[in-house]
């Protein structure tokens, strides 16, 4: 189980502390480079590999996602120091596709980019894709389960900062905390 920090893809419903469950995972940066001689430009053709939650921990996620007095003790809970920022609302829970790529992303068209892969994106990040990756190559007789669970430190765009890192980090800690103790046992 992973948790910790995102960037998440901006619409009118999230904000920074918003925990992404992974449902689907790809590495937006599979592909080939291929020269257009009409063009004379170089185009990349999108190849990825997507992975996916095993379907038995979706009822799990669904089920945090419904408790609000878990969600509302996690942003009660969440101290304020130095520069730290929180939002004024509980975070949510959203299960749904994050891509992953081996950068740190501050440009609103890179993400509009991407989410070009996938129209439900919520989220982008550099880990995710490589653990469900290993996990599901992990020659072992027990099937090995892999799960994301990170919040939103940012939006990727040129507005990124690093008030909400912590916020977002002790989201993503609790939820994962909750996960294993109520559910996963």
């Amino acid at each position: 189980i992973m948790a910790g920090i995102a960037a998440g893809v901006r619409d009118k419903e999230k904000v920074y502390g918003d925990a992404l469950a992974t449902r689907f995972t790809w590495n937006y940066e599979s592909g080939k480079y291929k020269f257009n001689k009409k063009t004379k430009t170089t185009v990349f053709e999108h190849n990825p590999e997507q992975l996916e939650l095993e379907s038995a921990v979706v009822p799990h996620i669904n089920t945090l996602k419904s408790d609000k007095n878990l969600l509302r003790s996690i942003l009660g809970d969440f101290v304020l120091t130095g520069r730290d920022l929180k939002p004024d609302r509980p975070p949510k829970l959203l299960l749904g596709p994050l891509a992953s790529g081996s950068a740190v992303l501050a440009d609103k068209g890179r993400v509009d980019s991407i989410r070009k892969g996938n129209r439900k994106l919520i989220g982008i990040d550099m880990e995710t894709f490589g653990v469900f990756y290993a996990a599901r190559n992990f020659s072992s007789s027990q099937p090995v389960t892999a799960i994301s669970i990170k919040s939103i430190s940012d939006f990727a765009d040129e507005r990124k900062n690093d008030r909400y890192r912590n916020y977002a980090a002790f989201t993503s800690a609790r939820i994962v905390y909750h996960l294993i103790e109520k559910r996963l046992t």
